[in-house]
């Protein structure tokens, strides 16, 4: 599967991902804009320790972002670099699993977000409007979990599934 990320058509359709994306500097500074001078420079060194896995991402930079309530949650930024190999990982796992999703399945997809979520589900239909407003209320109160860095109202056994989901698809991989 290596091969695959590393091919020359995926890292450069990652570069491109990663400039458009734009996004902060990490820990070493470099924009993305230098990210080109440094494909040429040393994108074939780059490549061979990840093929001898002597590759080692850089430590991620860490930023406090406010919140509405006047706390701030950490985020984490890693290099452009580590996002360019990031980018290529991603789109090769993405093409390798995106058939197996339920049509209904929209965390962490291509062109996929909650907000899509929460119109799909309440497109459905009338019928099931008391079941949408639950299923909202169960999503927004993860989330918020999630920010806040607690579990939110999900069970153990809902991040055991996950897990165990996890350990299937890393089998394949």
């Amino acid at each position: 599967m290596i091969e695959k990320v590393l091919h020359p058509r995926n890292l450069t359709k990652s570069y491109y991902q990663v400039v458009r994306n734009k996004g902060s500097a990490g820990v070493d500074k470099m924009s993305v804009y230098e990210l080109a001078s440094y494909r040429e420079a040393k994108g074939e060194a780059l490549i061979t320790s990840l093929l001898n896995r002597k590759y080692v991402p850089q430590a991620i930079k860490g930023v406090d972002i406010p919140k509405g309530n006047g706390k701030t949650r950490l985020l984490g930024v890693p290099t452009v670099v580590d996002r360019w190999l990031q980018q290529a990982v991603s789109r090769e796992l993405a093409t390798k699993f995106e058939l197996e999703f339920e049509e209904q399945s929209y965390g962490f997809r291509p062109q996929r977000n909650i907000h899509k979520a929460v119109k799909h589900k309440l497109m459905l239909g009338r019928a099931e409007r008391k079941e949408n407003i639950q299923w909202i209320f169960l999503v927004k109160s993860q989330l918020a979990g999630q920010m806040d860095g607690r579990l939110g109202s999900s069970s153990k056994s809902d991040f055991e599934n996950y897990n165990n989901l996890i350990k299937t698809k890393a089998k394949r991989v």
